[in-house]
C-alpha cells in the first residue's frame, strides 16, 4: 500500500514557492500526495467551507506530513498542530535552520536540507540536526 502523504506549506512568497515545490516534488517521488496548493481549487474554484472539509479529511487520512516551515505559514501552523494531535508523522523542512523550534523538535522530524529529506524518505535513516532547540 502506498504511504499518503500530506504536503503543508505556505506559497505566497517566492521562498516559499521555492521550498513547497521541493517538497511537493519528493512528495509525488515517495508516496500518493495531497498537495493544498495544487488539489484544491479544482471545479469549485475559492469554495473556502469546502476546502477546509478536504484539508482536514486528507490530514485524517494520511500517513506523513511534510511541511514547510518556511515564513510560519499560519494555515501551516494549525495543520501541523491537528495532525500532531492525530498521532500523524511530521517531517518539517525548514531549509538553513541551524537549531531546530522545541515544539517542531519534540513534534516531528526537522530537516535543514532537502537532500536530507529525500534520504530519509528513501531509507529511514534521519541525522537530528541540533540536540538543543531554540
Amino acid at each position: 500500500m502506498e504511504t499518503k502523504i500530506y504536503v503543508a506549506g505556505g506559497w505566497f512568497s517566492p521562498a516559499q514557492m521555492e521550498a513547497i515545490q521541493q517538497v511537493e516534488h519528493l512528495a509525488a517521488m515517495h508516496g500518493d500526495a495531497f498537495m493544498p496548493r495544487l488539489h484544491n481549487l479544482g471545479e469549485e474554484g475559492c469554495n473556502w467551507e469546502k476546502i477546509f472539509e478536504v484539508n482536514i479529511d486528507k490530514l485524517n487520512s494520511c500517513d506523513i506530513v511534510i511541511a514547510s516551515t518556511v515564513d510560519k505559514d499560519m494555515g501551516t501552523i494549525f495543520e501541523c498542530g491537528y495532525a500532531y494531535s492525530r498521532g500523524k508523522q511530521i517531517l518539517y523542512y525548514s531549509p538553513g535552520i541551524a537549531k531546530p523550534n522545541l515544539m517542531l523538535g519534540m513534534s516531528g522530524l526537522v530537516f535543514n536540507d532537502i537532500t536530507k529529506l529525500e534520504l530519509y524518505l528513501q531509507t529511514g535513516k534521519y541525522e537530528n540536526i541540533a540536540k538543543d532547540y531554540e
